[in-house]
């Protein structure tokens, strides 16, 4: 029976102590946000780099034919950490700080990993003061919607069980739809391009109810384009996004 109790008891140290460990590609990204921030020239500015990246988009949008678009883990998570300057970039009539909407949702120091074709979406829990991990793919169908799977979640180091996995990805998902009603409630204040942001982002955050999502859009930026994501290629921290015309 002793046995038997320090069995368990070493088993709950080790499982606590392994949800107190930050996960390697949340290290690895934050480690490379710093770097990449201390070699960037004085002169450069996250605002810029951002729209640049959606200028780029927007030009090849604008040629109205199939495209593929190539976006990076360290262009995302660089945005990441800039989005309150990304969003200050825009003139609104009441100014918008995506920082403080998502710490009040429980999350700071969000970043991404890409590999395999599986996208890993991180963040600090202030709640648990642990990092939440979580693995997803996506499926396409040939009627051109999309599932977002969550294949995997992580407190730390530790998988969050099959039976518990449903609970906790119903308590994310309820804080990331807050999270977007807040948007949704200043959204008549952002100009039109930023509108088109907007609702991708709203179009990525219902993939998380698990069932098909079209993603036709209408981008704004330059000459307007009804544009649908059809495709989605993962490898070592890039992500490739397939982009049709629909009309």
């Amino acid at each position: 029976m002793i046995i038997l109790v320090i069995l368990i008891a070493l088993s709950a140290a080790v499982i606590f102590g392994l949800a107190d460990r930050v996960p390697e590609d949340y290290r690895i990204a934050i480690t490379r946000i710093t770097l990449l921030n201390e070699i960037n020239k004085p002169e450069e500015d996250p605002r810029r780099d951002f729209a640049t990246l959606v200028s780029e988009f927007s030009e090849k949008i604008g040629k109205g034919e199939p495209v593929w678009f190539t976006i990076t883990a360290d262009e995302v998570n660089l945005s990441l950490a800039s989005m309150d300057e990304i969003a200050s970039y825009y003139p609104t009539s009441r100014p918008i700080r995506p920082s403080p909407i998502l710490q009040r949702a429980g999350f700071t120091g969000p970043v991404v990993a890409m590999d395999d074709g599986i996208l890993t979406l991180m963040a600090w829990s202030t709640k648990y003061n642990k990092v939440i991990s979580v693995d997803v793919n996506f499926v396409f169908d040939r009627a051109g919607s999309v599932r977002m799977q969550i294949i995997a979640l992580r407190i730390g180091l530790v998988p969050v069980p099959k039976f518990f996995l449903e609970k906790v990805v119903s308590h994310l998902r309820e804080r990331i739809y807050r999270l977007m009603e807040r948007f949704k409630e200043a959204q008549g204040n952002y100009e039109n391009d930023v509108k088109g942001i907007v609702k991708l982002l709203q179009t990525l955050a219902n993939m998380l109810d698990g069932k098909p999502v079209r993603t036709e859009i209408k981008w704004k930026l330059g000459a307007a384009k009804h544009i649908m994501i059809d495709a989605i290629e993962i490898t070592d921290g890039v992500m490739k996004l397939h982009f049709s015309p629909t009309r």
